[in-house]
């Protein structure tokens, strides 16, 4: 335990110091508030993977936010061993047809 301390005092002290003096979207206090353990980052890994592709849902849903949502959870549904593998195939299937469109 006391190992994993010192390893997140370090990268407290390279985020407050390093990083978030040249981050404009977010105040300074938060590099100095910010939980910083195991669990927090392996939430930002898995909640921060693959946004392109939620992106590109909510943009084949015509920017409507509940369609989208909607359609990321049936998508999900459907293939529940794989549901970015739904997604990434749905997004995937209309740049596809978008790109036949313009032929």
């Amino acid at each position: 335990m006391a190992a994993a301390d010192s390893v997140y005092a370090g990268a407290r002290a390279t985020l407050v110091g390093d990083v978030a003096p040249r981050l404009t979207t977010v105040p300074r206090w938060w590099a100095e508030r910010v939980t910083l353990n195991n669990a927090t980052l392996l939430a930002r890994l898995v909640y921060s993977r693959d946004l392109e592709l939620f992106d590109a849902v909510w943009l084949r849903e015509g920017r409507d936010l509940r369609r989208a949502v909607r359609r990321i959870e049936a998508l999900a549904k459907s293939k529940p061993d794989d549901p970015y593998g739904a997604v990434r195939a749905f997004v995937s299937v209309g740049t596809v047809a978008r790109a036949g469109d313009r032929r």
